[in-house]
């Protein structure tokens, strides 16, 4: 979050904060990606699916560490190690989960309401 200090030393916050901008970005991305998923453009589809791992990337390594990071990396060899388009787009399919699972984990993504949390009876 933005902080400025005005004139009269009081601190302004700035209505806008990072957090807020990264899932501006990370909606984008995956709409970039559906665009890509629908014309069959395996290539940038992995590379929206990168970019999205790199706005996750610090989020998932404070949560879960190097396991978070050894699965993508996993994932990411099989991509390059497949050999025909329906293998392939089913390794997409696999990261395109994990990924979206990320997001909701590390909370840039679905947030679910707990009805035991509500008040209502």
């Amino acid at each position: 979050m933005e902080e400025k200090i005005n004139d009269s030393n009081s601190v302004e916050l700035s209505k806008y904060n990072e957090a807020q901008l990264q899932i501006q970005r990370l909606h984008n991305l995956w709409v970039d990606f559906k665009g890509h998923f629908r014309d069959n453009d395996f290539y940038h589809m992995d590379k929206t699916l990168e970019n999205v791992w790199i706005e996750l990337y610090p989020d998932a390594r404070k949560q879960k560490g190097k396991s978070y990071i050894e699965y993508i990396e996993r994932v990411n060899v099989a991509i390059r190690k497949s050999k025909n388009n329906d293998v392939l787009l089913g390794v997409l399919k696999i990261k395109v989960t994990f990924l979206k699972f990320l997001q909701d984990a590390v909370g840039k993504g679905a947030v679910y309401e707990d009805k035991s949390d509500s008040d209502f009876e």
